[in-house]
């Protein structure tokens, strides 16, 4: 019974140290002819669980690490977020393409419109010497940027319509030509906290309109002018608010007199909603008090309202889509109302209801230069107390049918 008495291979106590034997195994002596070699405390783990795999199998090195995950597997909405809007200098900087990249030629609208864009992350040139050895570059002062923007433009429309006179009955038609030449100064846009851009305009127009009807031209051609002095202030989501005053004066181009003169303070507030990366919707809300010094003895031609102080309140809702490679077609549809309410002298008590509808086709070949050609519809109704004092004007429907060019450069 020798071979009972003898054990090959690793013993027992070897394998699981400390475990108590049982059964057939109780009592028994563990002497092996060739005494097991050493093995690592892992190979006796191993052995345990597997049973069956050998001294070999048991010592072979564990596999390596699997290497780290590399950043493209994963997802992340850097980018995603308004990071622009909480930018401390969200106004005068960009993220990204630019504007005048992804649609060159394009017109700026709502809270996008006077802003500068430059890149936060523009890359900076590389210099093989240290960034503390090199010398600043010398500035150039014909290329520095000044405060303030002055832009120029210069219009002419030729239009028809078709009651010159706004009556209600007796219409007389009449071709008109107006020709505008104008110029706004505005600073460059003023960030004030996180969210709030001011930029401070002062605007000086000028405008002649002549008409064909022989029976009318000498009346109503005129020279009308103004200078307005704005304060835009662009907050989030795309509203601006923009407090101003202005002064109007309005010539007979028949005898050079002075017909009225009026100061007017004003504030509107603007809207937009964009639909998507062509279609944008516009409301604008007025309201402006005029305060008149008045010579002129009959109502103006959608110039400005007549005898004495009034106000002013209206609302415009204007649809603008944009077609074309590079956006420079625009179809801009409109509705519009506006209540004006006289205070004072003969017509105090008079409340004018005015209602418009229009469209509009825009085409912009030049970043300079773009042509118009509009349709448009407007009424009005007055009160008891308008009626009595304007008779047969109390009341119109009128149709204006044309097209204008204009050119404006900015320095």
């Amino acid at each position: 019974m020798l071979a009972q008495s003898q054990w090959i291979g690793t013993t027992p106590s070897e394998l699981l140290p400390g475990a108590r034997p049982l059964g057939s195994m109780q009592g028994r002596k563990y002497k092996n002819k060739k005494p097991a070699q050493p093995v690592v405390e892992a190979a006796k783990v191993e052995a345990v669980n597997s049973n069956v795999e050998s001294i070999q199998e048991v010592t072979s090195p564990p596999p390596p690490p699997s290497p780290p995950r590399d950043f493209s597997e994963f997802h992340s909405n850097l980018g995603r977020q308004p990071i622009v809007e909480k930018l401390p200098q969200a106004s005068q900087n960009w993220i990204g393409a630019m504007p005048n990249q992804l649609i060159p030629q394009s017109k700026p609208l709502g809270s996008m419109k006077n802003r500068s864009y430059q890149s936060w992350n523009a890359p900076q040139p590389v210099s093989a010497d240290p960034v503390e050895n090199t010398p600043p570059p010398p500035v150039d002062p014909t290329e520095q940027t000044l405060p303030v923007e002055l832009s120029l433009f210069v219009s002419t429309r030729p239009y028809f319509t078709t009651n010159v006179l706004r009556t209600k009955e007796d219409e007389v038609e009449s071709a008109v030509w107006e020709n505008t030449i104008g110029t706004s100064l505005a600073s460059k846009p003023i960030p004030t906290g996180q969210y709030v851009t001011l930029v401070p305009k002062l605007d000086f127009l000028l405008q002649w309109a002549n008409y064909n009807e022989d029976s009318i031209s000498d009346l109503l051609n005129y020279r009308f002018g103004m200078v307005k002095g704005t304060l835009d202030i662009y907050l989030p989501l795309d509203f601006r608010i923009s407090p101003g005053v202005e002064y109007d004066f309005l010539h007979s181009q028949f005898s050079g007199d002075k017909l009225f003169d009026a100061v007017a303070p004003s504030v509107s507030v603007q809207k937009l909603f964009g639909i998507n990366d062509s279609t944008f919707v516009m409301l604008d809300g007025l309201l402006k008090y005029s305060s008149t010094n008045r010579v002129i003895t009959f109502a103006s031609d959608d110039i400005f309202p007549d005898d004495g102080d009034n106000l002013q309140v209206g609302l415009n809702l204007n649809l603008m889509k944009s077609f074309g490679p590079d956006g420079q077609f625009i179809i801009m549809p409109g509705l519009g109302i506006s209540r004006t309410e006289y205070l004072k002298n003969s017509q105090d008590g008079r409340v004018d209801m005015v209602f418009f509808a229009g469209i509009s086709g825009i085409w912009q070949p030049l970043q300079w230069l773009s042509l118009q050609t509009f349709g448009n519809f407007s009424a009005m109704n007055t009160n008891g107390t308008g009626e009595i004092l304007l008779g047969k004007s109390s009341k119109f429907q009128a149709w204006d049918i044309g097209a204008s060019v204009t050119a404006n450069h900015t320095f």
